[in-house]
C-alpha cells in the first residue's frame, strides 16, 4: 500500500503516537531539501536512516533554546556509550579510533582556558596547580599510580617515557635552539647521597661526595673516552678522560693566568706547605705543615681564610694533616711522631674531636699519608701502607696492607669506575697502583713505575 500526502499535508495526533515500519528492509526516505521533521523520540531495532540529498548537511540535530538534556545519547541496553551535550562536549566510555593516514586525525584549534585547573586536552582528573595562563595538555592521575604518564614508541621500541615520578627517559638526544638556559636543574641543592647527583650521567655513583653532587658521571668499566670535553672553535679548552686525566689548553697554564688566593703561609712563616685540601659544606678547607702544629684554614669565597682548629689540635706533635670528607663530616688525619697518627673529625668545620686511638693502637704508625671516602667508609692509610676504615667515623677496623714488600705508603687515593685506587710509593722497583671494589681485597693494575723503576713515587 502506498500512502501519499498532498503538498502542505500534516500528520497529527493526540497523546503519544507511533509510526512503525515493521518489515525488514523498510525504508523511510527523508529526501526533500529544507524539510524539517520534529521527532520527540526515535526508536529502532536495526533500522537505517538514509538521505539522498548531496548539497546539504546529511543529518542535523537542532535542539530548542534552553535545552538542558543531551543533544545525542547512544546507548546499549539503556547504558550510555556516547553522549553529546548541549555545550558540545563529547563523552565516550570507550576509545576513539581513526584510520586517517594522510591528514590530521584529530585537530583542536582552540586556545586553553586561563585556569590553573583546566586544560584544552585533559587526561585523568582536573589539574591542581597548572599554569594560570592555561594548559594545552594536562595529565593528573589518581594517587598511587606508578606507571608512565607518557610512553612513545616506534614499532614497539621505546623512544620517550615520562614516569609518574617525573623521570624522563629518551632514546635520542635533547636538542634545543634557545640561546640561554637550554637545560636548567633548578630544584636547589643536590641530595646528600654519595650515589646520586642533581645531574647524573650514566649509572649511579659509587663513592661520590656524601655532601651531595651537582654533576655525576659513572661509565661502564673499560670506558676510555672523555667524561667532559670543551672546545672553543677548533681548540680544546678542557677535557676530563675516563681514566681521570685532566687536560687543559696550554694557554690556561701560563703563569700570568694564576692568582694567589692567600697571604704567604696564611700569615705565618711556620706554615711551610699545604698538606691537604678538601671541599666541605659551603667552604674550602686547607691543612698546613707546621712544626708548631698543623693548622686548618677555611674560605667560603677563596680569598678570605680563617683558621678553624686549635694549632696542632692542641699538640705541637701533630705537625701535618691530610683532609677528607665523609657522611656529613670533615676529617683530618695527622702526622704525630710521639703518639702515632691521630684522626680528628668535625661536623660543622670548627669544633673538632679525636675519633681514633692514636696510631690505631701503635705509636709506630706515625704518619697518615692518604685519606678517602669510598662507599660507606672513610679510609686512612699510614706510612707503612697499613690502611684502616670506619663506617661511623669512630670505630676503626683494619682494611688492608697496601705497602707490599717494597712499599712505603699510599701517596694518594682516588675513585674511578666504581673502584677505590691507591697510588703507593716504593723503596725499590717503582711506584705502583692498586685498586679494590670493596676496600679490603686489592689487586695491582698496570706496570710498577709505569715501566721505569726510577719512578719511586
Amino acid at each position: 500500500m502506498n500512502l501519499i500526502f498532498e503538498e502542505s499535508s500534516t500528520i497529527s495526533g493526540q497523546g503519544t503516537n507511533t509510526i512503525t515500519l515493521g518489515q525488514s528492509g523498510d525504508v523511510f526516505n527523508l529526501n526533500a531539501s529544507g524539510v524539517t521533521y520534529n521527532v520527540a523520540a526515535l526508536s529502532s531495532t536495526g533500522a537505517t536512516l538514509t538521505t539522498s540529498n548531496t548539497s546539504n548537511v546529511a543529518f542535523t540535530i537542532n535542539g530548542p533554546s534552553g535545552l538542558t538534556a543531551n543533544l545525542l545519547n547512544l546507548a546499549v541496553n539503556s547504558s550510555n556509550r556516547l553522549t553529546v551535550t548541549t555545550a558540545g562536549a563529547l563523552s565516550t566510555v570507550s576509545s576513539l579510533t581513526s584510520t586517517v593516514t594522510g591528514e590530521n586525525a584529530l585537530t583542536l584549534s582552540g586556545a586553553p582556558q586561563a585556569s590553573t585547573t583546566s586544560s584544552l586536552v585533559r587526561l585523568g582528573g582536573a589539574l591542581v596547580s597548572g599554569s594560570a595562563s592555561g594548559t594545552f595538555l594536562g595529565v593528573n592521575t589518581a594517587g598511587g599510580f606508578s606507571g608512565n604518564l607518557v610512553d612513545m614508541q616506534v614499532n614497539g621500541s621505546a623512544r620517550l617515557k615520562i614516569t609518574a615520578a617525573g623521570n624522563v627517559t629518551a632514546a635520542g638526544g635533547f636538542q634545543t635552539a634557545v640561546t640561554e638556559r637550554a637545560f636548567s636543574a633548578t630544584s636547589g641543592s643536590p641530595t646528600t647521597d654519595e650515589t646520586e647527583a642533581l645531574v647524573l650521567l650514566g649509572s649511579n655513583l659509587v663513592a661520590g661526595s656524601s655532601q651531595g653532587n651537582f654533576i655525576g658521571a659513572n661509565s661502564d668499566i673499560g670506558f676510555d673516552g672523555n667524561f667532559i670535553h670543551f672546545e672553543n672553535g677548533d681548540e680544546m679548552v678542557l677535557s676530563v678522560t675516563g681514566n681521570g686525566r685532566v687536560q687543559l689548553a696550554t694557554t690556561a697554564l701560563i703563569a700570568g693566568d694564576w692568582t694567589q688566593l692567600n697571604s704567604n703561609g696564611f700569615g705565618s712563616a711556620n706554615n711551610t706547605a699545604v698538606a691537604g685540601s678538601v671541599l666541605f659544606g659551603n667552604g674550602m678547607y686547607t691543612a698546613t705543615t707546621n712544626t708548631s702544629g698543623t693548622q686548618i684554614y677555611r674560605s667560603t669565597n677563596s680569598t678570605t681564610w680563617t683558621q678553624v682548629n686549635t694549632t696542632g689540635f692542641g699538640s705541637a706533635n701533630n705537625t701535618t694533616s691530610v683532609l677528607g670528607a665523609h657522611a656529613g663530616a670533615i676529617y683530618a688525619a695527622t702526622t704525630n711522631t710521639s703518639t702515632g697518627t691521630q684522626v680528628w673529625r668535625s661536623v660543622d668545620g670548627s669544633t673538632w674531636a679525636q675519633v681514633n686511638t692514636s696510631g690505631f693502637g701503635s705509636s709506630s704508625r706515625t704518619t697518615a699519608t692518604a685519606i678517602a671516602s669510598f662507599g660507606s667508609y672513610i679510609y686512612v692509610s699510614t706510612a707503612n701502607g697499613e690502611t684502616y676504615r670506619s663506617a661511623n667515623g669512630t670505630t676503626w677496623t683494619y682494611a688492608a696492607d697496601l705497602g707490599g714488600t717494597n712499599g712505603s705508603g699510599v701517596r694518594q687515593f682516588f675513585t674511578a669506575q666504581g673502584y677505590l685506587y691507591a697510588a703507593s710509593a716504593a723503596s725499590s722497583g717503582g711506584a705502583y697502583v692498586q685498586r679494590s671494589l670493596n676496600g679490603t681485597t686489592w689487586s695491582t693494575v698496570g706496570t710498577a713505575g709505569l715501566g721505569d723503576t726510577n719512578n719511586a713515587e
